[in-house]
């Protein structure tokens, strides 16, 4: 599983972004903020797709441009290695 920790010292909160706890989701996590806005992009490695959403507290989110799939790339496997998000609108 992919999970994510938020609060501060003392009282931190974990929640599972992705996964069912039996795959191996997760592989080369990357993390951006964008307008007070949580991305993560990550590499499911049994599926071999590279993933992005936006973080809602609770879940994902497909982003802009992508209606119901958080799939970015569903190809060999290659692509996510080593990921980093692009900010939407130029770079």
């Amino acid at each position: 599983n992919l999970k994510l920790a938020t609060g501060s010292p003392g009282s931190w909160s974990i929640s599972v972004v992705y996964g069912d706890g039996v795959g191996r989701a997760g592989a080369w996590p990357d993390l951006s903020v964008h307008g007070g806005e949580l991305y993560i992009s990550f590499q499911d490695l049994d599926a071999k797709d590279l993933l992005m959403g936006r973080w809602t507290g609770s879940g994902l989110e497909p982003v802009a441009g992508s209606a119901s799939a958080l799939v970015v790339d569903d190809g060999d496997g290659r692509a996510a290695a080593h990921c980093r998000r692009l900010r939407a609108g130029g770079g």
